[in-house]
């Protein structure tokens, strides 16, 4: 009986699900039909005709001329694009802001991770009984604070050795990237 039940449940949403698609298809099949008739009424048409050589000359010509304007003003705005829109910073510039950045990674890390022990610690008892999170997983540390913040004993601890290691390493590829610049 319960299992009849959950069939005919089962069954009715197939039944709503396919109902909505094929609704769907029908009224885009409607929305493209409809543009196709209302291009084709009211496309305007022109029966404009040449009939003399003369005035198929004068058309012949001012279309080369507008052509020869046209491929000279893209021509201006490639050059115009190329040199007036190229932002070249310098290669002090990029360093600076990739050691900025990367700083700035480890410390936002460690304060979000000293704020969060904070909040354990004033939880209590009512930590431990809480729904589980995502910042209390250690893979999340591992991935957010680049395994500068570990969990351990229910706590997280800066790793120092890791904060060094990306120091030592961000200098490293500091001075293989300048080497490259010069």
């Amino acid at each position: 009986m319960i299992k009849d039940l959950i069939y005919l449940k089962v069954l009715v949403r197939m039944k709503k699900g396919l109902l909505f698609v094929l609704a769907y298809g029908v009224i885009i099949l409607l929305l493209i039909g409809i543009g196709f008739f209302y291009s084709k009424l009211f496309v305007p048409t022109t029966n404009v005709s040449i009939d003399n050589n003369k005035e198929k000359s004068e058309f012949t010509q001012s279309f080369k001329e507008a052509l020869r304007e046209d491929k000279e003003r893209t021509e201006k705005k490639k050059l115009e694009e190329n040199n007036n829109n190229r932002w070249n910073p310098s290669p002090t510039f990029i360093l600076v802001a990739v050691s900025v950045g990367a700083v700035a990674d480890i410390v936002i890390v460690i304060l979000w991770a000293r704020h969060e022990n904070r909040k354990n610690q004033d939880m209590g008892l009512e930590s431990r009984q809480r729904k589980k999170r995502i910042t209390d997983s250690t893979i999340f540390w591992w991935i957010i604070g680049l395994g500068v913040v570990q969990k351990r004993h229910e706590k997280l601890v800066v790793d120092w050795r890791y904060v060094i290691a990306y120091i030592v390493i961000g200098f490293a590829l500091k001075f293989w990237i300048s080497k490259d610049f010069v």
